[in-house]
């Protein structure tokens, strides 16, 4: 039986493929001031979409990773709400910083005209709550030699991408940063819900 995350990576692939041929991804993508004039489905669409061969390369490594531990410890139903939740708060922590930038922190003020997409908010909160639900296990970080818990090395990964984007680079790290919130309150209700059925 195919997997929710399974799912959700084949169905990330078929649209990059698709919006390479045929370009729709401007009429999908999430762009603030279009949103804030109705079109709310942006919010959904856009965490289906990818700018290049790195970007949705990196985002499909990660959710295999913490969708192959994860949607067990929580069910496949719980890990779609999450992806989904995760990618939504990731889009609307876009919106808020994109009229209310907070210019000190590289990516954190985006134009409410620009295009944004990426499944990055969805990702962030399911590795966010992978961390959290399993505070011992430890990763590597790329290519360095060096291991920490999942947790550290989430945070240390948004902080290397902040820096990046000093150098220019279009990095929404609002929705990075929606998702590692959304990621720290769902997990409360995960972990009461599982108490409440014995799981622990």
């Amino acid at each position: 039986m195919v997997k929710v995350y399974e799912a959700l990576i084949a169905a990330n692939v078929v649209l990059f493929v698709l919006g390479a041929i045929i370009n729709f991804n401007a009429a999908v993508a999430l762009i603030p001031a279009a949103v804030l004039q109705g079109e709310i489905w942006r919010l959904f669409t856009s965490m289906f979409l990818h700018g290049g061969f790195g970007h949705i390369i990196m985002n499909m490594l990660a959710l295999y990773f913490f969708g192959m531990i994860l949607e067990p410890m929580i069910g496949s139903r719980k890990f779609l709400i999450v992806y989904i939740t995760g990618g939504i708060v990731g889009g609307l922590c876009v919106m808020i910083f994109s009229f209310f930038p907070l210019s000190i922190i590289p990516g954190l003020g985006i134009n409410p005209y620009s295009i944004v997409i990426g499944a990055s908010g969805a990702i962030f909160a399911i590795g966010t709550i992978l961390a959290l639900f399993a505070p011992n296990l430890r990763v590597g970080f790329l290519f360095f030699p060096i291991q920490t818990t999942l947790f550290y090395s989430i945070i240390l990964w948004f902080v290397v991408l902040t820096l990046i984007s000093l150098f220019g680079a279009p990095i929404a790290n609002s929705a990075h940063l929606g998702g590692i919130v959304a990621g720290m309150i769902m997990v409360k209700f995960l972990i009461k819900h599982a108490r409440e059925e014995d799981f622990y």
